[in-house]
């Protein structure tokens, strides 16, 4: 949710300070507004309340549900009309167009990346071929884990193994920027390590921040679905236990 403040060219800090949801602190992205004046992102304010906190984030007043939000048609019109760089910036793509014309360039642009393989399509006219995988269902079990006492991977198992549904990176909503990113610097390489054969070793692990509801946990969900890990959702609780 939000809209990143570095997408934007020429965006000034006062005028940052006024268009940024105080929850994922980025520009508002179809900014709303309860009834006591405070605005948000819409899907920010929405998740807010879906995780039962019935309150204004700023003021603490009471607020029931997301329909006691009214769309913000003013600032939706005046962040519509800033400029943004493309998202596939870091592939190359240079284009600046205003927010509301930067969705359909997106969906064109030369330099975006393919959903299948992660690696940049290139010319939008151009064919691009998928390369062919290198790890399947039929990799080899890994045998590290034989010797262990049973009893002790069934506790942790019980306590901070998550049982994952698979998961597509279309089921997260926005986060277009840290999806890119997170596909390039963790997904791909697990994936396909022979197309980083030479150059320096990807990192082995990345780090989610933010508030509660900006979609830390979906993304944690996804890699590990799209990569066939292992998704360990770890408690103080757990941390404390016995083993």
């Amino acid at each position: 949710p939000g809209i990143e403040c570095s997408r934007f060219v020429s965006l000034t800090d006062f005028l940052a300070k006024h268009l940024k949801c105080c929850i994922c602190l980025n520009v508002f992205d179809k900014a709303v507004t309860n009834d006591c004046g405070h605005t948000y992102c819409r899907q920010c304010i929405g998740d807010w309340i879906a995780s039962d906190r019935h309150h204004c984030p700023e003021c603490r007043r009471p607020l029931a549900t997301a329909v006691d939000t009214v769309y913000n048609f003013t600032i939706n019109s005046m962040v519509g009309e800033m400029h943004v760089k493309c998202r596939y910036e870091s592939e190359g793509c240079l284009e600046a167009l205003e927010l509301a014309l930067m969705t359909a360039h997106e969906a064109v642009c030369a330099y975006r990346l393919c959903p299948t393989c992660g690696l940049s399509i290139g010319s939008a006219n151009g064919g691009h071929v998928c390369p062919p995988p290198l790890m399947g269902d039929t990799a080899p079990e890994d045998t590290n884990l034989l010797d262990i006492d049973p009893s002790l991977i069934q506790m942790i198992e019980n306590e901070i193994i998550t049982e994952l549904e698979p998961m597509d990176w279309s089921d997260v909503a926005g986060l277009e920027f840290e999806k890119n990113k997170i596909k390039e610097i963790t997904v791909l390489p697990l994936l396909r390590p022979d197309l980083f054969q030479g150059l320096r070793k990807p990192p082995k692990g990345i780090l989610l921040f933010g508030p509660p509801g900006t979609g830390k946990t979906f993304l944690g969900r996804c890699i590990a679905s799209q990569t066939k890990s292992t998704l360990f959702s770890i408690r103080v609780s757990a941390l404390n236990s016995e083993w």
